[in-house]
């Protein structure tokens, strides 16, 4: 019986050490394919980096990438901008396209980034267009062309009906954009009533569109929205009433009558009187630059109207 036994002992070792080098097998090749696996995930990542700069997504100015923040506050110069459109027509030069490298390269915002001022710009700047334009991806420029070309074009006339010809203007305006307000930060532009008289300035439409929106809200009283062909969104708030045929649907043209500044908000409906009459302009952009709902300053695009009538 013992004899027996020890005869069958090897046998009994042969089979574990099979099982033993099988399992040694299965997991060596394992590793292999998740080393494999892993040095082709590593190569998906950095052929996806390589991409994401070739094409653009990441875009950067000469040295810094360009905040949101900046885009919104659009501290172009007011100099810089009209003569950029006087150059535009001068050249044949796009002129959204114009202001989109100009801003581009300096941040959408000069303070930061010293750059071109307004006397150097043909020399500097209009004349370098093709080189400086081919720093860029079409496709990173385009969001920030399509912006600028979108609110130039369409904005053609001031919101607030002006004086009678050679006449002082009856409002006062600056760039108030970012001024905190109660916890909050400005996200518009106001332009105040010089005699801070309710319902004597008539508030008119910057821009062809359709009304949107109309309606009482707690921070901007009586308000009107206009919605333009580009999908621009423009706000025009605090009014002391609504011009006839104000209504949601309704078509309306650059020009045309939406009611009368005021001084309404900061309450319950009909709310009135806890500040100056002004109106609140207020631009929120179709232009995807972000995921988010964004505005954008309006001040100097007021300022290029008035400059582009006056001349």
């Amino acid at each position: 019986m013992a004899a027996s036994a020890r005869a069958k002992l090897p046998k009994k070792y042969a089979r574990a050490h099979g099982r033993r080098r099988r399992k040694r097998g299965f997991f060596k090749k394992r590793a292999r394919q998740i080393e494999r696996l892993l040095f082709l995930a590593g190569v998906g990542l950095v052929l996806l980096l390589f991409l994401k700069l070739a094409v653009g997504l990441i875009l950067k100015g000469p040295s810094t990438p360009i905040d949101l923040r900046d885009v919104e506050a659009m501290r172009i110069p007011i100099a810089s901008l009209v003569r950029l459109d006087e150059l535009s027509e001068e050249r044949g030069l796009p002129f959204g396209e114009l202001l989109t490298l100009y801003s581009v390269e300096n941040r959408f915002f000069p303070e930061k980034s010293p750059g071109l001022g307004a006397d150097g710009l043909e020399a500097q700047f209009v004349s370098s267009y093709g080189r400086i334009k081919n720093k860029y991806s079409a496709s990173a420029l385009r969001p920030f062309v399509s912006l600028l070309t979108s609110i130039t074009d369409e904005v053609r006339h001031f919101p607030v009906a002006g004086p009678p010809e050679g006449g002082e203007a009856p409002y006062t305006y600056g760039d108030s954009w970012g001024a905190p307000r109660g916890g909050r930060v400005h996200e518009g532009c106001d332009i105040l009533d010089r005699d801070n008289v309710r319902g004597r300035l008539q508030v008119v439409s910057m821009t062809d569109g359709v009304v949107e929106n109309f309606g009482w809200n707690d921070l901007g009283g009586y308000y009107v929205g206009i919605t333009a062909r580009s999908g621009n969104y423009y706000y025009y708030a605090h009014l002391d009433r609504w011009a006839d045929g104000v209504e949601k649907g309704a078509e309306v043209a650059a020009g045309e009558l939406l009611g009368y500044m005021g001084d309404t908000g900061y309450g319950a409906e009909g709310a009135a009187g806890s500040f100056q009459v002004h109106l609140h302009v207020g631009i929120c952009p179709a232009a995807k630059i972000t995921g988010k709902e964004y505005w954008i300053n309006p001040y100097p695009f007021l300022r290029l109207e008035e400059e582009r009538k006056s001349g």
